[in-house]
């Protein structure tokens, strides 16, 4: 995965120009923690690169073995700008370098309509990632790695950031060979405080068609992950809330759960006692679901938040609706 910054690439992958980039925080893996059958959690910024920018990205990864599902995993990423200063030109991308059986006889398709690229070998397995949100792709491409990868052993930032911007691009994987993909999307400008949303699905298929259906069925699952009712089954949840804050009383860093139940505008804010806003931690469109965001004690001017009671307020589409919850700082 990669970004564009101000003539910079970061990059979060291994062997790899500036593969440190984007530095992990935190994360989880289990078995069924909130959305499917095998969930997982993970926050990133870009603290490795020269000039950090306070780019932070939560991961999640969602994967089910009910039929119709099991042959695919949904990766979101949630890019917040957590600095002080506007970004611009932001492009996220997901490059994946699948080896088919033998690495040099692969080939490949895309599908434009579902922003959906796939390879093959010479059997009937087919491997792809496709986007899911936003719904408008930059760039569906195949990266040819004996020119873009071999050489160096890693593919260059500067190749890695025409490929996000769609200045190089090539919807065939011919002659059959050694091929990576990419999906991409942008550009984005995100505001301090603001977020975006960049989500993909990893999957498989026997052939054709059903590599699409199960990009089909995911797109349908994506739209709807949310509170599960039961085992394997996910639903919207019913209401906008805030679910849970925990811990409390907290010292560092509280974090805060949410429902959204449909496509709304969130924003997520700290006031103090005095009604005074200190810190937006959120400001963006979100799609159904269930989140999770955190609060550092600081205020928006950097400055640590002083002991005391703060109140969390979810407010959607402007003043729509509201919830408040409150926040008890120890330190």
């Amino acid at each position: 995965m990669g970004r564009k910054l101000s003539g910079l690439c970061g990059n979060r992958d291994y062997s790899a120009e500036n593969s440190g980039d984007w530095q992990t925080l935190e994360g989880v893996f289990g078995d069924g923690i909130n959305y499917s059958e095998q969930d997982s959690w993970a926050k990133f910024d870009d603290s490795g690169m020269n000039s950090p920018r306070g780019l932070s990205c939560t991961q999640n990864g969602w994967a089910w073995s009910d039929p119709g599902h099991e042959d695919y995993i949904i990766m979101r990423y949630v890019f917040r700008n957590e600095g002080s200063t506007t970004i611009n030109t932001l492009f996220f991308g997901q490059f994946m370098d699948w080896n088919v059986g033998e690495s040099d006889s692969n080939s490949g398709g895309v599908d434009t309509t579902r922003n959906l690229i796939y390879e093959y070998g010479s059997g009937t397995e087919y491997v792809g990632v496709g986007l899911l949100d936003p719904p408008t792709a930059k760039n569906v491409t195949f990266i040819y790695n004996p020119d873009y990868v071999q050489p160096n052993g890693y593919i260059l930032d500067s190749y890695k950031d025409w490929f996000l911007k769609g200045i190089l691009s090539t919807q065939t994987a011919f002659p059959w060979g050694d091929w990576s993909m990419l999906v991409s999307a942008g550009p984005h400008t995100l505001s301090p405080g603001d977020s975006t949303i960049f989500a993909v699905v990893i999957l498989g298929g026997e052939g054709v068609s059903d590599i699409q259906a199960n990009y089909d069925s995911a797109q349908a699952r994506y739209q709807s992950v949310g509170v599960t009712e039961e085992p394997g089954v996910s639903i919207k949840p019913a209401i906008f809330n805030i679910s849970n804050v925990y811990p409390q009383p907290f010292s560092f860093i509280v974090n805060i759960e949410y429902t959204v139940p449909r496509e709304s505008n969130v924003a997520l804010r700290v006031y103090n006692v005095s009604g005074r806003l200190i810190k937006t931690i959120l400001n963006a469109k979100q799609w159904p679901g269930i989140y999770r965001e955190e609060w550092d004690g600081k205020m928006s001017n950097g400055q640590e938040a002083t002991s005391g009671i703060y109140f969390c307020r979810l407010v959607v589409n402007g003043n729509e609706q509201s919830v408040t919850r409150k926040l008890l700082l120890v330190k």
